[in-house]
């Protein structure tokens, strides 16, 4: 017998998922006022025995009398950041296996969070150029992205041009030209229906070109295609990383990753983690996905909102809501 515990933002939402979840059968057994105000529902099925049932209750209620008050309040965090209940179960089960340590429950689910999230790695190529193109929905933070992460590469000396295919629209490349010539780096735009040619890059002389896109997913998708081809016989190698906006819907997550798929992608950056609450639905889609997480960013400061992804970093977002 199995006990379900189903969240939602009121009582009629989380009666709802629970239709949704167990079908109509569903019996609420119990429930709860987190904090923040969600609802949460201790739900088992109808037709179950009534002894099996009571038993499953009194289990349950017995485990969580006796469950640390640590790790409840673990739990809470995390499910006040919009972790799963699925993540937050795996956290926690992981936590209870490995037994009382010497650390705070908070680090030691610190330590797990990296488990879930190594962070991804970007070697070098040897006599190679890698072009690393951001893609994403249009608004999702890829050109400052681009600017953040190249002022960081020059700064551990490595030799790094700019590029971009989004030349039609307004603005776009005065403004990517202006952090070019702030950050002393060179910039190639490649127009549409002009032939794209690796020498117009600056291949043999930098180790990284990182090329804007338009925003466009399909289109992109196709243009980066062609390029990988045009790109064959040269020692470049082109590479896709995906951002995605941390306060976009499921749906949204989905439609910025469908059309890149076939381009396996080598890793993702997840932006705008300032904008909303939820601090796990992006990059809980990455995991699902198997796309490592290089960077999150917090804010649009160059200097300040942009950090490498790994244990600490998520772990600050999901269990204080913010990177230390």
């Amino acid at each position: 017998m199995q006990i379900h515990r189903i969240r939602g933002s009121s009582l009629k939402e989380a009666l709802l998922r629970a239709r949704r979840t167990l079908g109509e059968d569903a019996v609420v057994v119990s429930q709860e006022v987190l904090p923040g105000g969600e609802i949460a529902l201790a739900v088992a099925q109808r037709n179950d025995s009534a002894a099996e049932v009571e038993s499953s209750i009194f289990r349950a209620q017995g485990a969580r009398a006796k469950e640390q008050p640590a790790l409840r309040e673990l739990e809470q965090r995390l499910e006040r950041h919009g972790v799963s209940d699925k993540l937050v179960a795996r956290i926690l089960d992981a936590l209870r296996k490995r037994g009382a340590g010497e650390g705070h429950v908070l680090d030691e689910a610190a330590v797990e969070i990296g488990r879930i999230f190594p962070p991804a790695r970007l070697p070098r190529l040897e006599k190679q150029t890698r072009v690393l193109a951001f893609t994403g929905a249009t608004g999702v933070g890829k050109t400052t992205g681009i600017v953040k992460f190249a002022k960081r590469l020059r700064e551990s000396g490595r030799r790094v041009e700019l590029a971009t295919l989004d030349s039609a629209r307004v603005g776009a490349v005065e403004q990517l030209r202006a952090w070019a010539k702030s950050l002393e780096m060179p910039l190639t735009v490649l127009k549409r229906g002009v032939r794209m040619n690796p020498a117009a890059l600056s291949a043999g002389s930098v180790d990284m070109v990182l090329l804007d896109t338009t925003g466009h997913p399909r289109h992109d998708a196709e243009l980066l295609t062609q390029l990988r081809k045009v790109f064959e016989p040269a020692p470049v190698q082109l590479d896709v990383h995906l951002v995605l906006a941390a306060p976009s819907s499921r749906q949204a997550l989905e439609a910025a990753w469908k059309p890149f798929e076939a381009l396996a992608p080598i890793a993702c950056s997840v932006s705008k983690l300032d904008e909303t609450a939820d601090k796990a639905m992006a990059l809980e889609f990455a995991l699902e996905k198997g796309l490592p997480v290089a960077f999150v960013n917090d804010g649009p400061d160059v200097d300040v909102h942009f950090h490498r992804a790994g244990g600490e970093t998520i772990a600050d977002l999901w269990l204080r809501g913010r990177i230390g």
